[in-house]
Protein backbone atom coordinates (compact mmCIF):
# COMPACT_ATOMS: atom_id res chain seq x y z
CA UNK A 1 0.00 0.00 0.00
CA UNK A 2 2.99 2.41 -0.17
CA UNK A 3 2.81 5.43 2.05
CA UNK A 4 -1.36 4.88 2.54
CA UNK A 5 0.17 1.97 5.17
CA UNK A 6 1.46 4.44 7.33
CA UNK A 7 -2.28 5.63 8.67
CA UNK A 8 -2.85 2.49 9.63
CA UNK A 9 0.28 1.86 11.55
CA UNK A 10 -0.67 4.46 13.70
CA UNK A 11 -2.16 2.93 17.39
CA UNK A 12 -4.05 4.07 20.07
CA UNK A 13 -0.15 5.30 21.47
CA UNK A 14 -0.06 7.41 18.43
CA UNK A 15 3.10 7.71 16.14
CA UNK A 16 5.25 5.57 17.76
CA UNK A 17 8.45 3.43 16.87
CA UNK A 18 6.64 1.33 15.15
CA UNK A 19 5.56 3.76 12.29
CA UNK A 20 8.87 5.25 12.57
CA UNK A 21 10.44 1.82 11.74
CA UNK A 22 8.05 1.50 8.85
CA UNK A 23 8.80 4.94 7.12
CA UNK A 24 12.43 3.55 7.76
CA UNK A 25 11.67 0.10 6.06
CA UNK A 26 10.12 1.94 3.32
CA UNK A 27 13.26 4.40 2.47
CA UNK A 28 15.51 1.25 2.90
CA UNK A 29 13.34 -0.60 0.12
CA UNK A 30 13.35 2.24 -2.07
CA UNK A 31 17.00 2.76 -1.96
CA UNK A 32 18.02 -0.94 -2.12
CA UNK A 33 16.30 -1.19 -5.48
CA UNK A 34 17.43 1.60 -6.89
CA UNK A 35 21.13 0.35 -6.16
CA UNK A 36 20.62 -3.01 -7.68
CA UNK A 37 19.06 -1.75 -10.13
CA UNK A 38 21.69 0.30 -11.10
CA UNK A 39 24.15 -2.35 -10.20
CA UNK A 40 22.86 -5.21 -11.96
CA UNK A 41 20.02 -3.67 -14.85
CA UNK A 42 18.41 -5.67 -16.48
CA UNK A 43 18.47 -7.81 -19.49
CA UNK A 44 16.54 -6.85 -22.87
CA UNK A 45 13.80 -8.80 -23.24
CA UNK A 46 14.04 -7.87 -27.18
CA UNK A 47 17.70 -10.19 -27.28
CA UNK A 48 16.98 -12.72 -29.66
CA UNK A 49 15.59 -10.14 -32.05
CA UNK A 50 18.07 -7.92 -31.67
CA UNK A 51 21.19 -10.87 -31.55
CA UNK A 52 19.72 -12.35 -34.49
CA UNK A 53 19.74 -8.97 -36.30
CA UNK A 54 22.99 -8.56 -34.79
CA UNK A 55 24.08 -11.79 -36.14
CA UNK A 56 22.71 -11.02 -39.85
CA UNK A 57 24.68 -8.03 -39.78
CA UNK A 58 27.88 -9.39 -38.74
CA UNK A 59 27.12 -11.98 -41.79
CA UNK A 60 26.51 -9.77 -44.03
CA UNK A 61 29.41 -7.60 -43.19
CA UNK A 62 31.99 -10.50 -43.31
CA UNK A 63 31.00 -11.58 -46.32
CA UNK A 64 31.66 -8.09 -48.01
CA UNK A 65 35.06 -7.89 -46.21
CA UNK A 66 36.47 -11.75 -47.42
CA UNK A 67 34.99 -10.32 -50.85
CA UNK A 68 36.95 -7.56 -50.58
CA UNK A 69 39.94 -9.64 -49.37
CA UNK A 70 40.04 -11.63 -52.18
CA UNK A 71 41.02 -8.62 -54.69
CA UNK A 72 44.23 -7.58 -54.74
CA UNK A 73 44.42 -4.53 -56.61
CA UNK A 74 41.45 -2.40 -54.89
CA UNK A 75 41.05 -3.69 -51.18
CA UNK A 76 37.32 -1.86 -50.33
CA UNK A 77 34.02 -3.63 -49.25
CA UNK A 78 31.50 -4.35 -51.51
CA UNK A 79 28.58 -1.90 -50.78
CA UNK A 80 24.87 -3.32 -50.73
CA UNK A 81 23.07 -1.74 -54.22
CA UNK A 82 21.12 1.55 -53.82
CA UNK A 83 17.73 1.15 -51.92
CA UNK A 84 14.66 3.17 -51.28
CA UNK A 85 12.69 2.49 -48.10
CA UNK A 86 9.08 3.96 -47.91
CA UNK A 87 6.86 4.61 -44.27
CA UNK A 88 5.72 2.13 -42.82
CA UNK A 89 3.37 3.95 -41.18
CA UNK A 90 1.01 7.24 -40.87
CA UNK A 91 2.33 9.65 -38.46
CA UNK A 92 4.90 12.64 -37.31
CA UNK A 93 8.64 11.91 -37.90
CA UNK A 94 11.05 11.93 -35.25
CA UNK A 95 14.72 12.29 -35.52
CA UNK A 96 16.80 9.32 -34.52
CA UNK A 97 18.47 11.54 -31.90
CA UNK A 98 15.63 12.48 -30.61
CA UNK A 99 14.20 9.23 -29.63
CA UNK A 100 13.83 8.98 -26.13
CA UNK A 101 15.80 5.67 -26.02
CA UNK A 102 19.66 5.50 -26.07
CA UNK A 103 19.75 2.19 -27.74
CA UNK A 104 18.35 3.83 -31.04
CA UNK A 105 19.15 6.78 -30.56
CA UNK A 106 22.42 6.80 -30.36
CA UNK A 107 22.79 4.36 -33.51
CA UNK A 108 24.33 1.53 -31.61
CA UNK A 109 21.65 -0.53 -33.85
CA UNK A 110 21.93 1.12 -37.15
CA UNK A 111 21.22 4.73 -39.25
CA UNK A 112 17.56 5.31 -39.36
CA UNK A 113 14.33 7.47 -38.33
CA UNK A 114 11.35 6.99 -36.12
CA UNK A 115 7.74 8.26 -36.43
CA UNK A 116 4.87 8.93 -33.93
CA UNK A 117 2.24 6.97 -35.18
CA UNK A 118 -1.28 8.03 -35.60
CA UNK A 119 -3.08 4.93 -36.07
CA UNK A 120 -2.14 1.32 -35.46
CA UNK A 121 -1.13 0.19 -39.34
CA UNK A 122 2.43 -0.84 -39.67
CA UNK A 123 3.02 -1.86 -43.83
CA UNK A 124 6.68 -2.94 -44.96
CA UNK A 125 8.43 -0.27 -46.27
CA UNK A 126 10.22 -2.51 -48.06
CA UNK A 127 9.86 -5.32 -51.23
CA UNK A 128 11.52 -8.41 -49.55
CA UNK A 129 10.97 -11.19 -46.80
CA UNK A 130 10.29 -11.22 -43.22
CA UNK A 131 13.10 -12.60 -41.09
CA UNK A 132 11.58 -12.73 -37.59
CA UNK A 133 8.40 -12.02 -35.93
CA UNK A 134 8.43 -10.98 -32.06
CA UNK A 135 6.23 -13.51 -30.44
CA UNK A 136 4.42 -10.41 -28.62
CA UNK A 137 4.31 -8.49 -31.82
CA UNK A 138 5.63 -5.23 -30.75
CA UNK A 139 8.62 -5.42 -33.21
CA UNK A 140 9.61 -7.37 -36.77
CA UNK A 141 12.70 -7.87 -38.91
CA UNK A 142 12.86 -7.39 -42.68
CA UNK A 143 15.15 -8.13 -45.28
CA UNK A 144 14.82 -6.24 -48.88
CA UNK A 145 15.60 -8.11 -51.96
CA UNK A 146 18.80 -6.03 -52.33
CA UNK A 147 19.90 -6.97 -48.44
CA UNK A 148 18.66 -4.45 -46.55
CA UNK A 149 18.05 -5.39 -43.21
CA UNK A 150 15.60 -3.71 -41.20
CA UNK A 151 14.20 -3.44 -37.61
CA UNK A 152 10.52 -1.93 -37.09
CA UNK A 153 10.04 -1.27 -33.07
CA UNK A 154 6.23 0.24 -31.83
CA UNK A 155 6.89 2.12 -29.33
CA UNK A 156 9.26 2.00 -26.11
CA UNK A 157 9.59 -1.30 -23.79
CA UNK A 158 6.14 -2.40 -25.24
CA UNK A 159 7.12 -6.25 -25.02
CA UNK A 160 5.85 -5.55 -21.51
CA UNK A 161 2.40 -5.59 -22.70
CA UNK A 162 3.17 -9.29 -23.77
CA UNK A 163 1.27 -8.83 -26.83
CA UNK A 164 -2.06 -7.83 -25.51
CA UNK A 165 -3.25 -5.07 -28.41
CA UNK A 166 -0.83 -6.24 -31.04
CA UNK A 167 -2.20 -8.46 -33.96
CA UNK A 168 0.94 -9.86 -36.67
CA UNK A 169 -0.72 -10.25 -39.58
CA UNK A 170 2.90 -12.17 -41.32
CA UNK A 171 4.92 -14.91 -40.29
CA UNK A 172 8.71 -15.58 -40.90
CA UNK A 173 9.98 -16.02 -43.83
CA UNK A 174 6.88 -14.86 -46.09
CA UNK A 175 7.54 -12.42 -49.14
CA UNK A 176 6.16 -8.83 -48.86
CA UNK A 177 5.80 -5.86 -50.62
CA UNK A 178 5.81 -2.28 -49.81
CA UNK A 179 2.77 -1.24 -48.27
CA UNK A 180 1.67 -4.89 -47.45
CA UNK A 181 0.17 -4.94 -44.09
CA UNK A 182 2.76 -6.74 -41.41
CA UNK A 183 1.54 -5.76 -38.00
CA UNK A 184 -2.16 -4.10 -36.57
CA UNK A 185 -2.34 -2.33 -32.66
CA UNK A 186 -4.37 -0.73 -30.71
CA UNK A 187 -2.71 2.89 -30.30
CA UNK A 188 -4.73 4.22 -27.61
CA UNK A 189 -4.28 1.05 -25.23
CA UNK A 190 -0.41 1.63 -25.96
CA UNK A 191 -1.03 5.07 -24.67
CA UNK A 192 -3.51 4.71 -21.81
CA UNK A 193 -0.79 1.73 -20.19
CA UNK A 194 1.78 4.35 -19.96
CA UNK A 195 4.01 3.13 -22.63
CA UNK A 196 5.69 5.86 -25.15
CA UNK A 197 4.49 4.93 -28.96
CA UNK A 198 7.40 6.29 -30.95
CA UNK A 199 8.28 3.97 -33.47
CA UNK A 200 12.20 3.59 -34.48
CA UNK A 201 12.78 2.16 -38.09
CA UNK A 202 16.62 0.82 -38.39
CA UNK A 203 18.97 0.27 -41.15
CA UNK A 204 20.82 -2.57 -38.95
CA UNK A 205 23.24 -3.20 -41.54
CA UNK A 206 24.00 0.17 -42.07
CA UNK A 207 27.45 -0.17 -42.19
CA UNK A 208 27.04 -1.63 -45.51
CA UNK A 209 25.85 1.32 -47.58
CA UNK A 210 28.04 4.48 -47.82
CA UNK A 211 25.03 6.38 -46.37
CA UNK A 212 21.66 6.13 -44.90
CA UNK A 213 19.98 9.30 -45.34
CA UNK A 214 16.29 10.26 -43.77
CA UNK A 215 14.68 11.93 -46.43
CA UNK A 216 11.40 12.67 -44.66
CA UNK A 217 10.14 15.37 -42.33
CA UNK A 218 6.79 16.60 -40.46
CA UNK A 219 3.44 14.50 -41.19
CA UNK A 220 4.03 11.46 -43.70
CA UNK A 221 1.92 8.91 -44.24
CA UNK A 222 2.43 4.74 -45.43
CA UNK A 223 4.07 4.68 -48.82
CA UNK A 224 5.43 7.96 -48.46
CA UNK A 225 9.67 8.60 -49.37
CA UNK A 226 11.22 7.67 -45.98
CA UNK A 227 14.94 6.41 -46.00
CA UNK A 228 17.71 6.66 -48.92
CA UNK A 229 20.26 3.55 -48.80
CA UNK A 230 22.89 4.72 -50.89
Amino acid sequence: MGIFAIPGAIGKNGVDGTVYGLIASMAIATVLSFVFQMLFGKKSVDAPLTEQLAANAGASEAEAGNTASSVTVKLEITYNKEEKLVAPLTGQVVPRNQVKDEVFSSGSMGKGIAIEPKDGKVCSPLDGEVVMVFPTGHAIGLKSNNGAEVMIHIGMDTVELDGKGFTTLVKKDQKVKKGEPLINFDLEAVKKAGFEITTPVVVTNSNNYHEVNAVANGTITIGDALLDLK
